[in-house]
């Protein structure tokens, strides 16, 4: 194969691979901007998480039902985002487990606060309602049968288990659960130390009964609840936002080192890109240069064949010349030969003009 062709193919294969890098760009590009939309997706699933944590607060702190609306729509909201995001992973093959995990531990939250706020109305959503409403009439019709019958003994005994249950739901605190109960054996005894009717007394105990029955049972809901952070109902959901929080960061994490492998890949591939264009490039002025060469070659060869022919010429002319130089020593040497005939006839022509001279003289008369 000739250099040019190898040239030639060089650059094809060159420019094959640039074709075949910026497609690959092209995608790499498609998955650089997919994956940085899941990451600005998961930034909204924290977002979300907080708006549901900040609805469940409110509605805890107000007792507002319209904050568990609230709640539900936002966490239907999230719903959608965490499917977006499955989408992305399913297509890029980044493990699931993390996704799994949130998408798991966010269903327990979710039925967890329906649990919590379903107590909420059970204990009451305002003084009126739930427990709180049922303690509120029990002691009110004790109390007003107290006013009625001039007991006040017993209407301090009252007004101390009211502080219990006040002290109770403010601290959250079992311990007033027994000096609730201390104070009611308290009350039940000056009862029946009373001069009181036995159908007025009887009716006192029926609705202290009552009274007893639905603190308790506050309580134990309570207690269900969470007396403290940590405890019943408040303390699971407290877990389970923890590790939904963890899975996010997670899930978070596994999308920007996916994110940083492709913007090293797009550099890599760009890398080679400016080397194949660079390669490309000089094949294409080797190429040049070949087709230079080739032209110098063949400049050169005319040249040769003109001075093959100029010397070719100058060979004639040598010879013609050499030719005639043979000619002109022949003609030199016959020239020679007849110069030398002629002195020699000169000197025969001298001797007898000498021996005529000679004979002359010997006639001449004195």
């Amino acid at each position: 194969m000739l250099i040019r062709q190898k040239l030639m193919l060089s650059a094809a294969l060159s420019i094959g691979a640039l074709v075949a890098m910026f497609g690959l760009q092209l995608y790499s590009g498609k998955t650089q901007v997919e994956l940085a939309l899941a990451a600005q997706t998961v930034v909204e699933l924290e977002r979300d998480m907080l708006e549901l944590r900040k609805d469940e607060k409110d509605f805890l702190t107000r007792s507002d039902m319209a904050y568990v609306q609230g709640h539900a729509q936002h966490a239907a909201e999230l719903k959608n985002k965490l499917s977006t995001i499955s989408q992305v992973f399913e297509e890029y093959d980044m493990p699931l487990a993390p996704l799994n995990r949130f998408e798991s531990l966010l269903g327990q939250y979710l039925t967890l606060f329906s649990e919590v706020v379903t107590l909420q109305q059970q204990i009451g959503l305002t003084p009126k309602s739930g427990l709180y409403g049922q303690l509120r009439e029990a002691v009110h019709n004790v109390e007003t049968l107290l006013k009625e019958h001039n007991k006040p003994e017993l209407a301090v005994q009252m007004l101390q288990l009211r502080r219990n249950e006040k002290d109770f739901m403010l601290r959250r605190d079992a311990s007033y659960l027994e000096k609730f109960q201390q104070t009611l054996r308290s009350f039940d005894s000056t009862l029946d130390g009373s001069d009181l009717s036995p159908d007025v007394a009887d009716e006192i105990r029926r609705l202290m009964t009552d009274y007893q029955v639905n603190f308790e049972a506050l309580f134990n809901k309570e207690k269900e609840f969470g007396l403290g952070k940590e405890d019943g109902k408040m303390g699971a959901l407290r877990t389970v936002i923890d590790q939904a929080e963890q899975a996010t960061e997670e899930i978070a994490g596994i999308i920007q080192t996916l994110q940083s492998r492709t913007r090293s890949i797009v550099q890599l591939m760009e890398a080679s890109q400016r080397q194949g264009g660079e390669s490309a490039e000089q094949a294409a002025s080797a190429g040049t240069m070949l087709a230079q060469i080739n032209q110098d070659v063949t400049n050169i060869m005319d040249m040769s064949t003109q001075i093959a022919a100029a010397i070719e010429e100058q060979s004639s002319v040598a010879a013609e010349v050499n030719k005639n130089v043979v000619v002109i020593r022949d003609i030199a040497e016959e020239s020679s030969h007849a110069a030398m005939a002629n002195a020699k006839a000169s000197d025969d022509v001298r001797e007898r003009a000498e021996y005529l001279q000679s004979a002359v003289s010997q006639f001449r008369v004195s």
